[in-house]
C-alpha cells in the first residue's frame, strides 16, 4: 500500500524528460506534440536547472504532473510571481489526493501573486473555485469580413452577413498602423501601454513569446495616434480549406482604445484576405467590442467560429478561465495567447 511518505513531489529534471513523454503518451494524449519531440517543450518550459513542471513520483514512476509558465520565462525583468497553469494530470489510484498535492506544491514553490489558467475542463472548475479562483467563460468576439463572397471556415447565417459600411463608418484620420520588427518594437515608447492590466507584460515578453516563437508566425502591430503608440496587437494567420482567418491573440493598451480599432481590424482583413478576425478575452467589456465592429459569438446560436485547427473542427468551443490575483483582481485581462491555448497540439 502506498503511503504519503512514498510520494516525492518536486520539479521535473532535465534527465527525466523521457519518463515525462511516456506519461503524456499513456495518460494524456498519445498524439500530443510533447509525446513526440522535445524542442517546443524545451522552449516553453525549460530553465537552466529544471523544467517548470511540478511532478509527483513513486520511486521512478511519475504519478502526477502540473505544468506552469512564468511570464518571467519570456522576460527576466518581469515579476517572478506571475504564472499560468497548463497540463494537470494525476493518477489518483496511486495515492491520496495526488492532484491536490502537486497543485499545493506549485503554489508553495512559486508563491504566485497572479496565478491563472485557460481552457479549464468543466470537471475541475469547482476545484478552482474552492481554491479561491475567479472562474468563468472567456468572451469570444469576431469581426466578419465584408470583402469576401463565401465563408469556408466560419458558418455565417445570411441574416448576420456583414455590410461594408459597418466597418468603415468611423475612420480616424490621425491614426496610423505599423507592423513591427523586433528592433522597431523595442525602440517604441510603449511602457505606459502595459499599465492597464495584470498580469504584467513587456516589449521583451512580446518579442520572446511571439516574434521568436519556435513554430508559429505571429505579427505585432502598433496602432498610433499623432505618432504615439496607443495599442499593440498580436495576430496570427491560420490557413484552412483554401482560405485564411486571423486570431488576435494578445492586446496591449487601454480597454477604451480597443473601441478605436475597427478601421485597423478591417484593414487586416483585407491585407490577409481573411474570412474573419476573432479574439478570446476576459476583462474588456462587450460594449467596447461592439464599438469596434465586433460581434459576440455567443449571441448567435447558429454562428460558428471554430477554435480547433490542429486538426480542424468546424465547431464552437467555449473556453473556461480561472485566476487568483487578490490585490488587483479587477484589472486582470486574459487573451488567447496567454497560458498554452495558442500552441501546436500535434
Amino acid at each position: 500500500m502506498t503511503t504519503k511518505s512514498d510520494i516525492v513531489v518536486g520539479l521535473l529534471q532535465h534527465d527525466e524528460i523521457g519518463k515525462f513523454q511516456e506519461f503524456i503518451k499513456e495518460y494524456w494524449d498519445k498524439n500530443h506534440l510533447f509525446a513526440k519531440e522535445t524542442s517546443f517543450f524545451d522552449w516553453l518550459y525549460k530553465n537552466p536547472t529544471n523544467y517548470h513542471y511540478v511532478v509527483a513520483q513513486i520511486e521512478e514512476d511519475l504519478i502526477g504532473i502540473l505544468g506552469l509558465i512564468p511570464l518571467k520565462h519570456f522576460d527576466n525583468n518581469l515579476p517572478d510571481s506571475q504564472i499560468f497553469l497548463t497540463i494537470w494530470k494525476a493518477l489518483e489510484n496511486r495515492g491520496l489526493a495526488i492532484g491536490l498535492r502537486v497543485f499545493k506544491a506549485c503554489e508553495k514553490m512559486y508563491s504566485p501573486e497572479f496565478i491563472g489558467s485557460l481552457g479549464l475542463n468543466d470537471k475541475v472548475v469547482p476545484f478552482h473555485e474552492r481554491q479561491g479562483f475567479t472562474v468563468g467563460l472567456m468572451d469570444h468576439h469576431v469581426m466578419l469580413s465584408p470583402y469576401i463572397d463565401e465563408f469556408k471556415i466560419a458558418i455565417v447565417p445570411e441574416y448576420i452577413k456583414p455590410e461594408l459600411q459597418e466597418h468603415e463608418s468611423i475612420i480616424f484620420d490621425n491614426q496610423e498602423v505599423k507592423q513591427l520588427t523586433i528592433s522597431e518594437l523595442i525602440a517604441l515608447n510603449t511602457d505606459k501601454l502595459y499599465r492597464y492590466q495584470r498580469p504584467l507584460k513587456s516589449d521583451i515578453y512580446l518579442e520572446n513569446r511571439y516574434l521568436r516563437h519556435v513554430i508559429y508566425d505571429y505579427d505585432v502591430y502598433a496602432v498610433c495616434e499623432h505618432s504615439e503608440p496607443i495599442a499593440l496587437c498580436v495576430v496570427r494567420m491560420i490557413s484552412e480549406n483554401g482560405t485564411n482567418v486571423l486570431r488576435l491573440v494578445d492586446y496591449i493598451g487601454a480597454n477604451e482604445t480597443f473601441s478605436k480599432l475597427q478601421s485597423f481590424s478591417a484593414t487586416l482583413l483585407r491585407k490577409y484576405d481573411a474570412e474573419y478576425i476573432d479574439i478570446y478575452s476576459h476583462g474588456i467589456p462587450p460594449e467596447i467590442f461592439r464599438k469596434a465592429g465586433y460581434i459576440r459569438r455567443s449571441n448567435y446560436d447558429d454562428l460558428v467560429v471554430p477554435n480547433h485547427f490542429e486538426p480542424f473542427h468546424q465547431k464552437n468551443i467555449d473556453l473556461n478561465f480561472g485566476y487568483k490575483c487578490p490585490q488587483i483582481g479587477r484589472s486582470v485581462r486574459l487573451f488567447k495567447g496567454d497560458c498554452d491555448q495558442d500552441q501546436p497540439r500535434v
